[in-house]
């Protein structure tokens, strides 16, 4: 699968599409950097692929204090990581989760725009 892109990332605490939610979007770049961001955060870091599995390790910065992050830190600035699978020539799927925490969430993300 081709990673560069633009992207539309859902995410939530199961991987049913109904309980998901469509927070924004990311832009993965040819050089293994991401860019992106939503209404109350910006995303910024780094991918890779070993074995298939992509793998991002993410700081998220809030921009605007009334929107709450999704793992309901209340923290301003955090990492995430995320391990994910293709599921599809353009979508692919895992989970996401903060350093040192056992709480993960599902995500889904499918590329709307060829870089």
């Amino acid at each position: 699968m081709r990673y560069a892109g633009v992207y539309r990332v859902s995410f939530g605490d199961t991987a049913e599409p109904e309980h998901m939610r469509n927070f924004g979007l990311a832009v993965l770049l040819e050089g293994g950097h991401v860019f992106g961001g939503d209404a109350g955060f910006l995303y910024t870091g780094t991918y890779g692929v070993e074995g298939g599995l992509l793998k991002a390790h993410l700081k998220i910065m809030q921009h605007d204090g009334r929107v709450g992050d999704a793992f309901a830190s209340g923290d301003g600035v955090f990492d995430i990581n995320i391990g994910a699978t293709p599921t599809h020539e353009r979508t692919f799927s895992g989970k996401m989760g903060r350093p040192g925490s056992d709480a993960l969430l599902h995500l889904v993300a499918e590329r709307i725009a060829e870089l």
